[in-house]
């Protein structure tokens, strides 16, 4: 797989699994090196849910189910993620979204109880009954869905190349009006691809940019 979608949450009703299964579903044709990755036991009123993992065609393919995973294991797998996913209907405090955003992997989720408030404006959140706009997002078809719609974003993405969640946060940053006057786009891309030596200033900066 090229990358993969979690979900950490115990299989009930509120967490809203079939939304994203059904998401699932829609983007694993299309993007066929996204997987899904549901990491949660089992909890009440979830056999519908159970068999639709259990006897999906994707299973240990493209969709993996781990019902019982420790704490370390559990990290590594949301520290390696493409996107973590809680499309739930509700929570009473969405834990595992802190615990995404803390090791750096980008958070789609709903706006379902304490979520609302959860990583303050660093989650993108969506409507937790829509699953189109969940697989556009997953997928990363994000053309009047997310930040890289503007004409100066889109025009920049041939040349940046980006290949991971951070090289948009550089994009989107760096796709400002400070940025442009003080020339910072082009030796930035210049440098990116080799075309220019990237210059030491001083080991302090060094020590700065890489902590």
């Amino acid at each position: 797989m090229d990358g993969y979608v979690i979900c950490v949450a115990t299989l009930e009703p509120r967490k809203n699994h079939a939304l994203l299964l059904d998401a699932f579903d829609r983007w694993s044709t299309r993007s066929p090196g996204l997987g899904l990755v549901l990491v949660g036991r089992i909890g009440w009123n979830t056999g519908t849910l159970v068999k639709r993992i259990e006897t999906h065609p994707l299973l240990n393919r493209q969709l993996f189910w781990f019902a019982h995973s420790d704490d370390p294991a559990m990290r590594n797998m949301l520290r390696l993620a493409t996107v973590a996913a809680m499309p739930s209907h509700t929570e009473g405090f969405g834990l595992p979204v802190l615990e995404a955003l803390a090791l750096g992997t980008p958070v789609v989720t709903t706006n379902g109880g304490a979520l609302a408030e959860v990583g303050d404006d660093a989650p993108l959140r969506l409507p937790g009954d829509d699953p189109a706009t969940w697989d556009m997002i997953c997928a990363a078809d994000t053309i009047g869905v997310f930040q890289i719609e503007s004409r100066a974003q889109m025009s920049m993405l041939p040349r940046l190349k980006p290949n991971c969640f951070y090289d948009l946060v550089i994009q989107i940053a760096i796709v400002r009006p400070g940025p442009i006057q003080g020339d910072m786009v082009h030796p930035y891309l210049k440098r990116r691809q080799g075309k220019e030596k990237i210059e030491k200033i001083s080991p302090a900066v060094d020590t700065a940019v890489t902590t």
